[in-house]
């Protein structure tokens, strides 16, 4: 463990209280943001008028419904963590809250089953520990930190764009977002002598219009999912820079 914590290192051990205590929170966010996004699929002709707003206005259900989202969260809460092993725990805890919730809400009120959906989410839970551990160590300061961060950026990259010869397009605000965050954490961190950067950079992403117009909805399978557009006007607060006060020390 001496090459790892000399790329990254725990600064002081959690009591066991507090660590239970944040990994129960995870666990619930996990569980209470599965119920909403199902809740946001199986009801979105019959919202409360004011969640029919926000859903009409942002494609909440479709945003929630992508990738990118779930894994820039997981991002968010494994690199903020106490250490690695925290990460995977907490990491895992919210996989397990979220995919479990969703698929009882899918079978027991939607009254529906995806069973190759889920499974597919089951094995991602399973090995999402390991990610976790994995990435919790990219917020280092050596340079396997930054080939880390590299890799996560292209991972996220991918996740977000739509490209080939002759088309480039955008998949998820959220994932966008994310890229730059890994953005200004690099130039933070190259400006800094590659010291390690605790406060999050701004995202400057303005303008982005139709995002959704060429993901396909690949989460959970809903073959009734809209195909509408959502044009987001305005510049974007950075989604990681508003949950970074909630996430340090997880």
């Amino acid at each position: 463990m001496s090459f790892l914590s000399k790329i990254r290192s725990t600064k002081a051990r959690m009591p066991l209280g507090k660590m239970a205590l944040n990994t129960a929170a995870v666990l619930l966010l996990g569980i209470a943001l599965g119920v909403f996004s199902k809740y946001l699929d199986y009801r979105q002709a019959s919202l409360p008028q004011f969640l029919m707003l926000i859903d009409e206005a942002l494609d909440l259900h479709n945003f929630l419904g992508r990738f990118p989202f779930w894994v820039g969260a997981a991002l968010c809460i494994s690199v903020y963590s106490n250490s690695s092993v925290r990460a995977a725990v907490n990491v895992f805890a919210f996989f397990a809250g979220m995919v479990s919730s969703y698929y009882v809400y899918s079978k027991y009120v939607a009254g529906f089953f995806p069973k190759s959906y889920a499974m597919i989410w089951v094995a991602f839970t399973i090995i999402s520990p390991l990610l976790a551990f994995i990435c919790w160590y990219s917020k280092g300061s050596t340079k396997v930190s930054i080939v880390l961060s590299s890799m996560i950026f292209a991972v996220m990259f991918n996740m977000t764009f739509a490209y080939g010869w002759l088309y480039f397009g955008v998949y998820s605000v959220f994932g966008a977002d994310n890229l730059c965050f890994q953005r200004d954490y690099f130039m933070a961190r190259s400006n800094k002598g590659n010291r390690a950067h605790d406060s999050l950079g701004h995202c400057h992403c303005a303008h982005i219009e139709g995002c959704n117009a060429l993901s396909p909805r690949v989460m959970h399978g809903d073959s009734q999912a809209s195909d509408r557009r959502s044009n987001v006007n305005g510049k974007q607060k950075g989604a990681a820079d508003f949950a970074a006060p909630y996430l340090i020390n997880l």
